[in-house]
């Protein structure tokens, strides 16, 4: 759903979201890299996120928690699991939100 593109790196284009296919907008949404903005919520909103998944069952497993009291490793699990699905649907509709919003003020100052 989300992609990375270079190509919007004109500086009079002021997006940081858009459709990859604006007549089909259910394709995706791309985040143009050149900006300041896309680049703070790639990295923070999305692969911070990415990341902090593994550390915790890592650590979990370190802890020895799935040896102790393996009901409780896979709970903790399953819990993260469904956090992290949560807070990557919620980051690809606010991707598409913005594009939208984006494409709205774009349009308005080409009438």
């Amino acid at each position: 759903m989300l992609g990375l593109c270079d190509i919007h790196n004109d500086k009079s284009d002021s997006r940081s979201f858009f459709y990859k296919n604006p007549k089909q907008k259910w394709r995706g949404v791309m985040i143009n890299v050149a900006h300041n903005e896309a680049r703070k919520f790639f990295g923070i909103w999305t692969v911070l996120p990415m990341m902090v998944l593994p550390i915790v069952v890592a650590g979990l497993a370190i802890r020895g928690v799935h040896k102790t009291n393996p009901v409780l490793f896979w709970k903790s699990l399953g819990v993260l699991v469904a956090l992290h699905l949560l807070y990557t649907v919620g980051t690809v509709l606010y991707a598409f939100r913005m594009a939208s919003k984006e494409e709205k003020d774009e349009n308005r100052y080409w009438k």
